[in-house]
């Protein structure tokens, strides 16, 4: 989960097509990796999705925070930004 050390882990359902449309490049060395996709169909791992203009389907703001927010300084970090733009957009 979020909350662990270690890389983000992120649900996806085509593991394929997230590679190709993420600006990621694969790490050799996977302890030292920022993010781990994980490839699932299961309903429960994809809660509150919004489609973005590109037709892939993701998290809801609020539920990245969430997650985030619990997490390490360097998501802390993340969460504090995102938190910014749910305030702003309800402004």
């Amino acid at each position: 989960g979020f909350s662990e050390t270690g890389p983000i882990q992120i649900a996806v359902s085509n593991q394929a097509r997230a590679e190709r449309t993420l600006p990621i490049r694969k790490e050799s060395i996977p302890n030292f990796s920022d993010l781990e996709l994980i490839q699932t169909s299961e309903p429960g791992f994809f809660f509150m999705t919004e489609e973005g203009d590109d037709g892939l389907r993701y998290a809801d703001l609020i539920q990245t925070w969430l997650e985030l927010q619990d997490g390490d300084a360097r998501q802390q970090d993340i969460a504090s930004e995102i938190r910014h733009q749910i305030l702003k957009a309800i402004k």
